[in-house]
């Protein structure tokens, strides 16, 4: 029996909405798919992360796709690679984590940064397949996959318009999430193609 799955756009650190969104669909849906981009832009990113260390215990509910900032992040704490993530909109992160930052940041940083969530960002997937369902964080994501893919989403590209571009073939739904004046963060269902949205304050709007 094919699965109703509900995929969630790019977060971008932002709390109270993921929280509101889930609020809205956890019981909806049989699973759930983030398309990634957890952190940056928004003032929330350690509380982003630490509500999906909560969820990504069952994942026979959850499935955790990489965004580009959350590779990003990673290879900050990994690699050095601090600079990079400061030209992305990684300071917003760093403070969600340091309040009060110091000269050696990375080392702040580091020492900050919940070995959980460490773990989680480690084990974030590159996409999400599963009855004709491809989702990954951007459009050219596309891995080679056994089976037919029938319809895409991702995220990744902010759509000016606050809802989903929805095709017969795909559907873009990064939605402006703390990245867009009113950005919105938006849930698609799969098959139905429903979707499910709320403000930055986590307030459901009907698109």
């Amino acid at each position: 029996m094919t699965r109703v799955i509900g995929v969630i756009g790019d977060v971008h650190g932002n709390a109270a909405a993921l929280t509101g969104l889930l609020a809205l669909v956890e019981a909806r849906y049989d699973h759930l798919v983030l398309v990634g981009d957890y952190v940056n832009r928004g003032k929330d990113s350690a509380a982003v992360l630490q509500l999906l260390v909560e969820r990504a215990g069952d994942p026979g509910r959850f499935s955790l796709v990489a965004g580009n900032h959350d590779l990003a992040f990673l290879a900050c704490l990994e690699s050095d690679a601090l600079q990079h993530f400061l030209m992305i909109g990684g300071a917003a992160t760093i403070r969600s984590y340091v309040p009060a930052v110091e000269a050696d940041v990375l080392r702040q940083l580091r020492a900050a940064v919940p070995p959980s969530h460490l773990r989680l960002l480690r084990s974030l997937r590159s996409h999400f397949h599963e009855d004709g369902l491809l989702v990954t964080h951007a459009p050219r994501d596309v891995p080679p996959v056994q089976a037919p893919v029938l319809f895409h989403v991702y995220g990744h590209v902010p759509q000016r318009s606050l809802v989903p571009a929805v095709t017969r073939a795909a559907a873009a739904i990064d939605t402006g999430c703390a990245t867009l004046t009113d950005g919105r963060l938006s849930c698609l269902a799969w098959p139905s193609l429903e979707v499910t949205q709320v403000d930055d304050a986590g307030r459901e709007v009907r698109p």
